[in-house]
């Protein structure tokens, strides 16, 4: 979704490149959706976007968790400005 944010902030959204960003991202999505631990109590679980929730995504990787938020959030930040925010902008 930050490459397709890129290129719309690039002008060049909706082309096939663009496309290809935005399908890959939402397949992103849904393997997180897929591939998530699930339990079988009733346990609350915390949003999947929120800090607790991707700690515990980062921890089995290795990689520091504040570094993996500020990417995360970085990138999520891009595709919204760039899918959303600039062609409001531009019309």
């Amino acid at each position: 979704m930050a490459v397709g944010g890129v290129l719309v902030a690039a002008r060049l959204g909706g082309g096939p490149l663009w496309s290809i960003a935005i399908a890959l991202g939402f397949l992103g999505i849904g393997a997180v959706g897929v591939f998530q631990r699930r339990t079988l109590s009733p346990v609350p679980r915390p949003a999947m976007w929120s800090p607790r929730y991707l700690g515990e995504v980062a921890t089995p990787l290795g990689v520091p968790v504040p570094a993996f938020l500020a990417i995360f959030y970085g990138l999520l930040a891009i595709g919204v400005a760039g899918n959303l925010l600039v062609p409001l902008v531009r019309r």
